[in-house]
């Protein structure tokens, strides 16, 4: 009876960890609104390296949204991604970047295994 009691409490506690080990760490980005009539909707930026966005953004999101939760693929230990936002209209045409923010992930609290706790 022993055994099969103490089988099942490692079961549990398997199924918790992988549970929780896939789970992926998020970040939220936020602005102020454009409040001129015209604005389409947003494009927000992400990147692993400050200040270099490639060609087309990560999203794209209604002129009624200020904000956006993303989910953060963490294939190494520290990385720091950066995210910029632009407004654009409905002719296409975008404004100039906003502030560059960014958010490091790091350690284990996110994934099992991934890398040690910094």
């Amino acid at each position: 009876m022993n055994k099969w009691l103490c089988s099942i409490c490692i079961g549990f506690w398997l199924v918790a960890s992988l549970s929780y080990a896939q789970t992926p760490p998020q970040a939220t980005i936020s602005w102020q609104r454009n409040t001129e009539p015209d604005i389409a909707g947003y494009r927000v930026y992400q990147s692993i390296a400050s200040n270099n966005y490639g060609t087309g953004p990560m999203y794209l999101l209604q002129s009624t949204t200020n904000s956006v939760t993303v989910n953060l693929p963490q294939t190494r230990c520290s990385v720091r991604y950066y995210w910029t936002v632009t407004a654009f209209d409905f002719g296409g045409q975008e404004s100039v970047k906003s502030v560059e923010v960014s958010k490091t992930i790091v350690g284990t609290q996110y994934w099992i295994g991934a890398c040690k706790k910094q």
